[in-house]
């Protein structure tokens, strides 16, 4: 879209607009996403220390028995492939990015293959692309939610109206088989902005002035956010409390105007990865390299780099409402991007990484972020290969999201012209624009979690030598993180964030909490608050989720056992959730009411030795030492800490924590029924045209092969027929 024809989009969806409504785009796969990630050559199953260098699972591989070095500089591999070393995979000790000898995980030390016999399965901690457990692996649909202007745009051309959004335009397509659109409205976040902005302003009220901050900060509005403290900076007269945030704020400012300064990083990796190419972004924070073919860096590559140097902003404006000036990063900060998928997975599972909760990871050693330009998980995967049938015969995202015309092709196969522009046409309209969608949720969830993590070490709050707690570098990016959808388990149109969030409650793991913690039933139901505090902060959760867990029913149980340990094993299946879920609660009850003893704690942790055994005992008497929960003897003062546990949980419960979005109707609106399931079409389009669609994996009550014209079950998707 030409630069004028966009900012006209663009400024027709939010220029004054006091409602706004989300565009929510549902798409069916049609049958289960087998995991990729548990097929053989995977490690699946369970055992061991994740902790790099640890016993048991694949670490960053240390040199000789040494510290973990895989991706640091001066390693003994000078690739990003480890070198062979007890605890870690082999590497090929060549420079840049190298897959091991002999595929994923030769010889690795949890096994590989697919899910033990017996009905046995496994996972990482927190879940992701290794090992992944049933709720995350066994999506049937992926869900996009796109903010569009309450005005209409009038296509003459195509004689449609269409949604106006930032990419262009749209006409919303719904079969209630394949694809499901409906619409929520409510007001819009830049008019309640503006509204508090204005009453803050006029009251000369600089608590108004932070709580507007802070609320559009919470919201995603960083320049808003801005804009409020730049207000709070000019008042002459603030007491001690509002000096703080003003004085941080400025400091903030001035790290943002100035570029890091440091390269020696960047040319480390510059020596490490000769066949990338590296982009340095506008405000000189950030370092990428990318290992595209183009001359010129691809768009992806820069919204990454923007998307980095907005979240930064993100971050120092959170610490500074809160009265802390955080320094500037001594280098710049470097980030990885892989182009292709099927690479980033491999890098990924030959690095042992922990933290898999987006298309990307962390390596607190190196302090470097490594992404994937494509989304990894496997609903998506899907989807993409039904949409890239359609691409191949000539369809163009880019033109159908600028409004122009079908590809003569199309215009053959659809048959009229009054099909192809009420049929054929907006849905095709409609998948691209949820294609797009997609691309830029997992660009956020990447850059707001793992660039949180990265900028946690930069700036010193944790430290990058000694191995922490793994709730606990999770509990970070989870605090700034919005994370890619569809959330599983939670109800509503909210399966996906309608907007970035920075230090909000969590749009994934809030709603979950809340059931959980109303719930009656003792299996559903949250542990009791002081079991759930000592078994987050010594990581208990995160290493109970690797353990291989028994799907089989002996058939020999009564109906009431069977619903019993029905109900165990579909809580076994959610621990994933349920560990991250207590994590970034904890994190964030901490963040919010307990800063200081917070930031005491990363950096009493940052003092330990680095060789220590972090044992269950450690960690524990480690947090009731920052959080003054120990008795006279310096012994964990159980009474304190069975206080500090409850008001954790109090303080999280409904009426004192609200979910993302709770003012606005979340509600799945039931859709319309409409009776043409099918369309018009060409040969290898979606199940529904003509000759079915790309080949799919079998789900249940199918199998590969050709469909029927007009469609199929909701098993395996044929071919071209």
């Amino acid at each position: 879209m030409r630069h004028w024809l966009w900012a006209v989009a663009l400024v027709a969806l939010t220029a004054g607009s006091v409602r706004a409504d989300y565009l929510i785009i549902r798409y069916n796969i049609g049958g289960k996403a087998a995991s990729a990630d548990n097929a053989p050559g995977t490690p699946v199953g369970g055992g061991g220390d994740v902790r790099p260098g640890g016993s048991g699972a694949p670490g960053f591989a240390p040199a000789g028995g040494g510290p973990a070095s895989g991706l640091r500089p001066g390693g003994s591999a000078p690739g990003i492939m480890p070198a062979q070393g007890q605890g870690g995979r082999p590497g090929s000790g060549q420079p840049g990015f190298q897959p091991p000898p002999g595929g994923m995980n030769p010889n690795g030390p949890r096994g590989s293959g697919s899910a033990p016999p017996g009905g046995m399965m496994g996972s990482n901690p927190f879940g992701g692309q290794q090992g992944e457990r049933e709720e995350d692996a066994f999506e049937t649909y992926v869900i996009a939610v796109v903010e569009v202007a309450k005005t209409m745009h009038d296509n003459e051309k195509l004689n449609m109206k269409q949604y106006i959004h930032k990419w262009g335009y749209t006409k919303a397509y719904n079969d209630n088989l394949t694809i499901q659109t409906f619409l929520v409205s409510a007001p819009s976040l830049k008019s309640r902005f503006t509204a508090q902005h204005s009453k803050a302003i006029r009251g000369e009220n600089p608590d108004l002035l932070v709580s507007c901050a802070m609320w559009a900060l919470n919201h995603g509005m960083v320049d808003e956010c801005i804009e409020a403290l730049d207000e709070l900076a000019k008042k002459a007269e603030l007491n001690d409390h509002f000096k703080k945030i003003a004085d941080a704020f400025t400091k903030a400012k001035a790290i943002f105007a100035k570029s890091n300064a440091g390269t020696e990083s960047v040319n480390t990796w510059k020596t490490r990865l000769p066949d990338y190419k590296v982009i340095f972004s506008n405000e000189g924070h950030y370092a990428l390299f990318y290992n595209s073919t183009e001359t010129t860096a691809p768009p992806e590559v820069e919204r990454r780099l923007v998307l980095l140097e907005r979240n930064m902003k993100a971050f120092y404006l959170w610490f500074a409402l809160k009265g802390k000036a955080l320094p500037a990063p001594e280098e710049k900060l470097v980030a990885i991007q892989i182009n292709s998928g099927d690479e980033f997975k491999i890098q990924r599972n030959a690095l042992g990484d922990v933290q898999l909760v987006s298309d990307g990871f962390f390596s607190p050693r190196d302090n470097v972020v490594v992404f994937s330009t494509e989304r990894t998980d496997e609903a998506y995967n899907m989807f993409r290969q039904q949409t890239q049938t359609y691409w191949q015969h000539g369809w163009k995202r880019d033109d159908l999201l600028k409004g122009k015309e079908a590809p003569e092709g199309a215009k053959k196969e659809a048959g009229t012209k009054k099909e192809l522009n009420k049929e054929v046409l907006p849905r095709m309209q409609t998948l691209a624009l949820l294609e797009k969608a997609l691309e830029e949720e997992a660009e956020l969830a990447a850059v707001s979690h793992e660039g949180s993590r990265q900028l946690a070490v930069a700036t010193g709050l944790i430290s990058h030598t000694v191995e922490m707690p793994d709730w606990l570098g999770f509990g970070i990016g989870s605090l700034f993180e919005t994370p890619k959808g569809p959330y599983v388990g939670v109800p509503g149109a909210a399966q996906v964030a309608f907007w970035p969030s920075y230090g909000a409650p969590n749009w994934a793991y809030i709603r979950q909490w809340q059931k959980w913690d109303d719930s009656k039933d003792p299996i559903e139901k949250l542990d009791d608050p002081v079991v759930a505090l000592k078994q987050t902060v010594q990581d208990i959760y995160t290493h109970r989720v690797r353990l291989p867990v028994s799907t089989e029913i002996d058939p020999k149980l009564s109906p009431s056992e069977r619903t019993k340990k029905e109900k165990e094993l579909a809580r076994a299946k959610e621990e994933v959730t349920r560990a991250r879920a207590y994590a970034w609660s904890l994190t964030y009850y901490l963040a919010k009411y307990h800063l200081d003893e917070l930031l005491a704690y990363y950096k009493d942790m940052g003092n330990l030795p680095p060789d220590l055994e972090l044992d269950g005992r450690t960690l524990l008497l480690s947090f009731a030492k920052s959080f003054k929960l120990v008795n006279p003897a310096g012994e964990v003062d159980e009474d304190a800490l069975s206080k500090f546990a409850f008001d954790w949980y109090s303080m999280m419960r409904k009426g004192k924590e609200t979910a993302p979005g709770n003012d606005i109707n979340l509600d799945k609106p039931a859709p319309k029924p409409k009776d043409n399931q099918g369309m018009p079409g060409f040969p290898g389009m979606n199940p529904g045209f003509p000759g079915g669609g790309p080949a799919m994996p079998a789900g249940p009550g199918g199998a590969p092969g050709g469909v029927p014209p007009g469609g199929g079950g909701r098993g395996g998707r044929g071919g071209p027929g």
